[in-house]
């Protein structure tokens, strides 16, 4: 029984890995590709922009990934705690 909480705790934790690997890839391609917007006057954001959104973008994704672990970990948590009560 102890090992179907360790298997579904491991399964949303490597779901919260899986939202940071995939937030960086992202912030990475849409900093890169689709955010190259030409500037004109402002030719220097042109260079700057990308990895600009790419830090907020990712920083943001990891917060969210990290409300998604501490979910996974305080859920578990508390089915153990409601066990350990009956």
């Amino acid at each position: 029984m102890k090992f179907i909480w360790y298997l579904h705790f491991a399964f949303r934790a490597l779901i919260s890995v899986a939202v940071l690997i995939g937030s960086a890839v992202l912030a990475y391609v849409s900093g890169r590709y689709l955010f190259a917007i030409p500037f004109g006057y402002f030719a220097f954001l042109e260079k700057v922009w990308p990895q600009v959104f790419m830090f907020i973008w990712f920083l943001f994704l990891f917060v969210l990934s990290l409300f998604f672990a501490y979910a996974a970990v305080r859920s578990v948590l508390n089915e153990w705690q409601s066990k350990i009560e009956l």
